[in-house]
């Protein structure tokens, strides 16, 4: 059976560049065999691992030093992030997850209580677009609303969840994930969906 013309792919041996064969390929091929292997790029691992490590503990002293964060309040996983030039303050005995971020805008507050649990990717800020105006013009005639962020002591936030400006999480409640919360929440509740809303009580343990 014959195929035509166009039907067939020719075998085509690829040609050898001449800087592949050329002192500096050969030099840098070497480098990177040697970096490559297994008793080089283990401590190189280990190096880049400890860099990392004192990198998130510096961010971590400093953002002791610029806001209001307990000393008992643990930084669990890499990459959450304060900002703002408004205040942040974080009570004892509670940590976030990685991805994290908290930013206050200029005169306003995110204050967060003791005991409180924070999942992954977790963001809550102060300010925001205001939605009923024409978003059709240039970023400075845009305007913005803010509010402080209030949350109680035994809170439990789930991943992702979004806290928006202006809104109070009440004490020993539960956010659940993905929820993004635009009015205050009562304590002692479970809630969640987008937007946030009270699914049940809490049913409190003792022990």
């Amino acid at each position: 059976m014959s195929f035509p013309g166009w039907w067939t792919v020719p075998s085509v041996r690829p040609a050898i560049r001449p800087h592949d064969s050329g002192p500096k390929y050969i030099f840098f091929n070497m480098i990177r065999r040697v970096l490559g292997a297994e008793p080089i790029r283990r401590p190189l691992a280990l190096v880049a691992r400890a860099l990392d490590f004192c990198r998130h503990e510096q961010m971590i002293a400093e953002y002791r030093t610029e806001y209001e964060v307990a000393q008992s309040f643990e930084f669990q996983g890499r990459s959450t992030k304060l900002s703002g030039s408004g205040n942040i303050r974080i009570g004892e005995h509670g940590h976030v997850s990685g991805g994290a971020h908290f930013h206050a805008y200029h005169g306003t507050t995110v204050e967060i209580g003791d005991f409180v649990r924070i999942g992954s990717n977790v963001t809550m800020q102060t300010v925001n677009y205001a939605p009923d105006q024409e978003f059709q013009r240039p970023e400075s005639a845009v305007s913005y609303q803010t509010g402080d962020i209030q949350v109680g002591d035994g809170v439990w936030i789930g991943n992702n969840v979004f806290i928006v400006e202006g809104t109070t999480i009440g004490s020993d409640s539960v956010v659940a994930a993905n929820a993004v919360v635009s009015d205050d929440v009562p304590s002692g509740v479970v809630a969640g969906g987008v937007p946030a809303r009270t699914i049940r009580e809490r049913m409190q343990r003792s022990g």
